[in-house]
């Protein structure tokens, strides 16, 4: 019968640990928490790009170095324990029987209890600070605007209601956002599918859903805000300059760009209505030249003329999955350096766009159709979107005339109509049951609302669209659509024939 050990408590020195080896583990593991807090932080993390992200990491910093710090002291007691309580050769007795230590349960019961109410506090206070209303909210020209994110299966789009009045008898000509019963003013308003602020801006959002829930994420700002069927919520959070500055530049064509692959140079040369994102690395030492970085990680040399106003872009999810077309869900968060940047890169030219229409129905519908979330369904290789949910767009004035046979329309023009007014009526083959949003003339929050004139544009723009590029391969079927050259000879008529069309399709 193996021998036995008479009990003990574990107050007594059985296991021979003194106090300075206690600090040493000590020590040690509070230096192992600090250095992984300090290193992973800064590592795994995208770069600290709003004053939110700031005091989130430094929260993140204090769980990350707790929980390292846990887990040295578990491992290494483990560590310890396997190495210095093993059994050894020929040692059949039994171990000690410890039993009851007052003060190590009171420690491991206060020491933890203590650490969930810091973090608890230090939780609030931060949440609190990133949540609370900031002072002068979307602040451009001096007065506030306000900002409305919408989510829709499977984009993203924001309405600008601006602070520049229209007066009521031109009202009817521009969009504009009614003021209220305290203002009598009409307000520009226009649509964009990217979110554009500028560094020192107190963004707050005004976010609904169309559908679904969606999850408004923007990781490089460290904000997450779902949006809810049939609520309002809200997100706020304060962009800053970050150590890369302001990298990106978009080039407009024509041009030529130079690119380098493998120890070769080709020239690619880029038409009229190209338009091209690129990181800027930096000039070229002896000449006019300026070394971009596409998005594919391509280098290539441009001339220095191109690089107008440089931005920050920054990559905004739906972190909720929300059908088949939830990984296309995404756009840009595109910080400008400063107001005076905001303004003359972006602001006055959307708010003019909508003062100062064109007469060519074309291009109004090549500037409005980007205001909805057409993007995350369809592809469209004229503006870059991929969207797989729905069919593609590319081609789609050539087949317009088909399309319409098969639906039971007049011609094609009147096809692209009932596509968008009543999508349910007729579904392309390969795609039924997919979920295309109704977009109705009544602004009454029920579906997606899309002006006449919005319309009109849209589908000139759409019948535009012909794999040989020529408006006259157009299959429409209009009669006043007759080509001067690259342009429409009669936009005047066209846009009364498209009215004609789409008027019983107003409701």
């Amino acid at each position: 019968m193996a021998a036995t050990q008479p009990q003990q408590s574990s107050n007594s020195s059985a296991f021979g640990v003194s106090l300075i080896s206690i600090i040493i583990f000590g020590v040690a593991m509070v230096i192992f928490g600090l250095v992984i807090g300090a290193v992973f932080t800064s590592k795994i993390l995208p770069e600290q790009a709003s004053e939110q992200a700031i005091a989130t990491d430094g929260l993140f910093q204090v769980l990350l170095s707790i929980g390292a710090m846990v887990f040295f002291l578990v491992q290494g007691l483990l560590v310890i324990s396997v190495i210095r309580f093993r059994k050894r050769p020929n040692d059949i007795t039994d171990g000690p029987n410890i039993h009851g230590n007052v003060t190590l349960e009171i420690v491991w019961t206060i020491i933890p209890s203590v650490i969930v109410v810091i973090l608890a506090i230090l939780s609030y206070v931060v949440w609190q600070d990133n949540a609370a209303p900031r002072a002068q909210p979307n602040f451009v020209n001096g007065e506030p605007i306000t900002i409305n994110a919408r989510g829709q299966r499977y984009a993203w789009t924001f309405e600008y209601v601006t602070n520049v009045e229209v007066p009521a008898e031109e009202a009817s000509a521009v969009q504009v956002q009614d003021g209220g019963e305290e203002s009598a003013a009409n307000m520009v308003s226009f649509t964009t599918n990217q979110l554009h602020t500028y560094a020192g801006q107190n963004v707050e959002l005004q976010m609904q859903t169309a559908d679904v829930i969606h999850s408004f994420w923007i990781p490089a700002m460290r904000v997450k805000q779902d949006l809810l069927p049939g609520k309002e919520t809200t997100i706020r959070f304060t962009p800053i300059e970050t150590e890369d500055g302001f990298p990106y530049a978009t080039l407009e064509g024509p041009f030529d760009l130079l690119l380098e692959e493998d120890g070769t140079r080709e020239t690619r040369s880029f038409g009229d209505a190209a338009e091209l994102v690129v990181r800027v690395i930096g000039e070229e030492s002896g000449g006019n030249l300026t070394r971009v970085q596409l998005d594919t990680g391509l280098q290539g040399l441009v001339d220095s003329s191109l690089i107008g106003s440089t931005y920050a872009r920054y990559r905004l999810n739906c972190a909720e999955l929300c059908g088949g077309g939830h990984g296309e869900m995404y756009t840009y968060l595109i910080v400008h350096p400063d107001e005076e940047t905001y303004l003359a890169a972006f602001y006055d030219s959307q708010v003019d766009a909508v003062l100062n229409p064109p007469a060519d129905p074309v291009l109004i519908g090549q500037r409005a159709i980007t205001n909805y979330a057409c993007a995350g369904c369809h592809t469209f290789s004229a503006l870059g979107w991929s969207g797989m949910t729905g069919p593609a767009l590319d081609g789609i004035g050539d087949r317009a005339g088909d399309r319409a046979t098969a639906a039971g329309d007049s011609n094609g023009a009147e096809y692209i109509i009932q596509s968008i007014r009543e999508p349910q009526a007729y579904f392309v083959p390969g795609y039924d049951g997919v979920i295309m949003p109704i977009h109705d003339s009544t602004d009454d929050g029920t579906n997606t609302y899309m002006p006449q004139s919005d319309l009109i544009g849209i589908v000139a723009y759409l019948c535009s669209q012909t794999a040989s590029g020529e408006l006259t391969d157009s299959t429409c079927g209009l009669e006043s659509w007759q080509a001067d050259g690259g342009t429409l000879a009669d936009t005047a008529a066209v846009v009364e024939e498209l009215t004609a069309l789409s008027d019983p399709y107003q409701e």
